[in-house]
């Protein structure tokens, strides 16, 4: 399948947990290309994750009869084992039980005012009772188990759901990242300089809903977990909507351009996929051998997710 064009559509969406409408630096951006255009990709900046929602939903049914692909860049899933820790139950693969809890518990308003650190402290209280996993809020919003700073360390032993059970601090793919000798968050890291945990708590209840809108959900896949790890996350599906979690770090952003670095990082990433897409080997992407990482693909396809473009180190 590598050499095989997949998508019509990249869309790239910066992502934030602002609790207030916001623009320019530190907020939403929105990026898009199209495969048969040469130009420069189009950006736009809307204030509240509701608006960023609708505005790609309108992206995607623009293009009803082709592939697109949508990347986000807030982890997608935590490490293996949360939603047993969490005690969410059996039945569902484990992605998919977090995703449907998040969808209920985080409440998110059109002017982005939302509880993303209320409904971490009562996670955190299902792990244990004191703090963490979840670390990094406001002193006002501390709480028994919800510490400022990172706190207990890591690994977070689960004193209720599995004494045995242990969380890691990074998923698989992100300590691949940390292998090549690059920075990346946690996401159980909800405040401070680089934290996507609160980013990852806000987008899981939109992604949720981009999967199940009633224009979208026959035809969203979610790779890897839906899709798996192979060379085509479109599973044959000429009119597919492909939702990958993304680091736009990943690709040098250019210095000059948009004056706000945020804008300037999306529309690189956005124009990246398009041209690797080109090339055919964005295929390539989606089929990362985890193996190297020393973790079974199939943690990787039913809980902790991978990010794209990111390859086992050799």
């Amino acid at each position: 399948m590598a050499g095989r064009v997949l998508f019509d559509r990249y869309v790239v969406v910066d992502w934030s947990a602002r609790s207030t409408p916001a623009r320019g630096a530190d907020s939403l951006w929105v990026a898009w290309a199209d495969r048969e255009h040469d130009l420069a990709p189009t950006l736009r900046n809307p204030p509240t994750r509701a608006e960023a929602l609708a505005l790609v939903v309108d992206l995607v049914c623009a293009r009803p009869d082709a592939p697109v692909l949508v990347t986000l860049d807030a982890p997608f899933a935590w490490p293996a084992g949360t939603a047993t820790a969490w005690r969410l139950g059996g039945g569902d693969p484990p992605w998919q039980r977090v995703w449907h809890h998040l969808a209920g518990a985080v409440h998110d308003d059109g002017r982005n005012r939302n509880n993303r650190f209320a409904v971490a402290s009562e996670l955190n209280g299902r792990v244990g009772p004191g703090p963490g996993p979840f670390w990094g809020c406001p002193p006002s919003a501390a709480t028994p188990t919800l510490s400022p700073r990172r706190a207990p360390g890591f690994p977070v032993l689960c004193d209720r759901a599995d004494p045995a059970l242990l969380l890691a601090e990074r998923r698989a793919c992100e300590e691949a990242v940390w292998r090549t000798g690059r920075w990346i968050s946690s996401p159980w890291q909800l405040h401070g300089r680089g934290a996507v945990g609160g980013q990852a708590l806000t987008a899981v209840p939109v992604l949720h809903a981009w999967r199940t809108h009633p224009a979208l959900a026959s035809r969203v896949e979610v790779w890897p977990f839906t899709t798996g790890l192979g060379l085509d996350p479109t599973r044959g599906r000429a009119d597919a909507v492909v939702l990958a979690e993304a680091w736009p770090s990943a690709v040098p952003v250019p210095p000059t351009g948009h004056p706000v670095r945020d804008a300037r990082q999306v529309a690189t990433l956005a124009a990246h996929l398009r041209q690797r897409d080109r090339a055919g080997r964005l295929a390539l992407d989606f089929a990362p051998d985890v193996r190297g990482c020393d973790v079974d693909p199939m943690t990787v396809v039913t809980e902790e997710g991978w990010i794209l473009g990111v390859h086992t180190p050799t």
